[in-house]
């Protein structure tokens, strides 16, 4: 299939969003005129080859993840309509929020035509507006449809994004023709050193990568492999890093990779970094990062990693303010980012955390409140995720408590002074 075989055609219309299923449904053909001035039929269209594999793309990105998969399809004479169920990823999730909020309408189809005809005498009388028409498309060969960027109300969506009552990604931002706007003096999010595919987040923490194994007893001298280690070395063989001093060999913690040739990880290093992590003056808000990094290697060992204890855990413990579903473990990933109910389910905020590897995302875990939350309610969310539910940390409950002072009474000077009084020696 040559790419410039293959038409788009974009179509405006009523969306109906199911937020508790995560789907659209909408109509993503109908014979009218568009801006090229062609009908497409939609009883013309040929599913059966969609119908195998019915993914559903943003803006006709063949090469990216779908956001979502088509649940249904139904043509006629007039139009053709389908149900999209949406993605569990950042990027599904940043869509859906568009269409559930109605900033977006729309959706386009891509296909190839197989048959087409100029309007008929027949067709403009049926049809009146068919006589701007230049061709009608009668058959033709569905291969995908796509959201696409192009805002109902492109006025609403630049206030709503400034105003951070939707939040999407500077991506999606660029894709929607809105500009992220920053201060020239802002922090840049990340840091890129020139080493291939090798990024690592202002934080400090180095994202994990695999390398070869070196043989399980394979004996470990950190101070003689970072020795013969240049910087760009311990880019790749450390977990992490001091950001304000990138150049200086003394700025690389917890080295556990030769420093020579395919940078082999070694056991020993790895049990050795892990053991380590807690005594280093590495951040506390690093840790967990550092952590999932080194519960990586742990698993290419085939290794049970120690459960991590550090309080500063932001995905590995429960708070005592949240229930927590968990849908894929988070030493899958090198780094996480956090949305605020991004999700709803009747009516109440789900909070999201994304777990990014290799610059893709998909939702890691849920966060529910609380206060909105009851742990029955957000476990029952978890069940029909797949996911593995943990309540919200039990906090510490504090009794009053009642102190009755009773005072310390001498019996015996009472009995003297009573045979005293009787006696008439006290009045």
């Amino acid at each position: 299939m040559d790419e410039k075989d293959v038409k788009r055609k974009e179509y405006i219309g009523k969306t109906e969003t199911d937020v508790e299923e995560r789907t659209v449904t909408a109509t993503i053909n109908t014979a009218t005129v568009d801006r090229q001035k062609e009908v497409v039929l939609p009883n013309g269209a040929d599913l059966e080859r969609y119908q195998k594999n019915p993914i559903v793309l943003w803006a006709h990105q063949y090469s990216e993840t779908p956001i979502a998969r088509c649940l249904w399809i139904k043509k006629s004479r007039k139009s053709i309509v389908a149900k999209a169920k949406f993605a569990q990823t950042e990027k599904a999730d940043e869509i859906f929020q568009l269409y559930r909020d109605g900033y977006l309408s729309a959706f386009s189809i891509g296909f190839i035509a197989k048959k087409w005809r100029e309007p008929s005498p027949e067709d403009i009388k049926k049809h009146p507006e068919w006589a701007e028409a230049k061709r009608v498309i009668e058959q033709w060969e569905l291969l995908e449809f796509s959201a696409v960027p192009v805002p109902a109300n492109p006025e609403a969506l630049v206030v709503a994004v400034k105003s951070n009552d939707i939040k999407i990604s500077p991506e999606t931002k660029a894709e929607l023709g809105l500009e992220d706007e920053q201060d020239d003096d802002e922090e840049a999010t990340f840091i890129v050193w020139d080493s291939p595919g090798f990024d690592v987040h202002k934080r400090g923490v180095i994202p994990y990568r695999q390398t070869p194994k070196a043989p399980e007893n394979t004996p470990w001298d950190g101070g003689k492999e970072v020795a013969a280690a240049d910087v760009d070395d311990l880019k790749i063989m450390c977990a992490w890093y001091d950001a304000s001093k990138p150049d200086l060999k003394s700025s690389y913690k917890l080295p556990h990779h030769q420093a020579k040739g395919a940078h082999p990880v070694v056991w020993r290093a790895v049990a050795n970094a892990m053991a380590r992590l807690n005594q280093t003056d590495i951040p506390a808000a690093d840790k967990p990062g550092v952590y999932r990094h080194l519960a990586r290697h742990y698993k290419e060992f085939g290794k049970e990693p120690p459960k991590f204890m550090d309080s500063a855990s932001l995905e590995l413990k429960p708070y005592p303010n949240e229930h927590s579903c968990r849908l894929h473990p988070p030493e899958n990933y090198d780094k996480f980012r956090r949305v605020n109910c991004a999700q709803k389910h009747d009516g109440k905020c789900i909070d999201v955390v994304y777990g990014i590897k290799d610059g893709k995302s998909e939702i890691q875990a849920l966060r529910f409140s609380t206060k909105v939350w009851t742990a029955a309610a957000a476990k029952a969310v978890c069940k029909a995720r797949g996911g593995t539910f943990e309540p919200a940390a039990a906090s510490v409950q504090i009794q009053p408590v009642s102190i009755r002072f009773t005072p310390v009474v001498d019996v015996a000077a009472i009995a003297k002074e009573e045979i005293k009084r009787r006696k008439g020696l006290v009045y």
